[in-house]
């Protein structure tokens, strides 16, 4: 699809990462890739969708986590127009 976005958060070994779409938008998957405190990012992983919802935990044992990196995959059915993102969330796991 294009476009990503960024999400920055304090350092840490774990964290949930929450994003919410305006509209439910099948054949489009989100992806969240970890972003590392040395300037390397990690391999995504697919994020779990509930209607609107999609989350994903992405975890490290050894450079912090420093923040996500959210992309977007659509099958050849989907609209891109419709996956549209309204909110992000990430919760610290301590």
């Amino acid at each position: 699809m294009g476009a990503e976005l960024r999400l920055r958060f304090p350092p840490g070994r774990m964290a949930q990462v929450l994003v919410a779409q305006v509209i439910p938008s099948p054949g489009v998957t989100l992806l969240a890739a970890p972003l590392f405190a040395d300037g390397t990012v990690g391999p995504p992983v697919r994020m779990e969708a509930t209607g609107r919802l999609h989350r994903a935990m992405l975890r490290t044992d050894h450079v912090p986590l420093v923040g996500a990196l959210i992309t977007g995959t659509r099958e050849q059915a989907a609209d891109p127009k419709t996956c549209r993102l309204a909110n992000s969330f990430v919760i610290e796991e301590k």
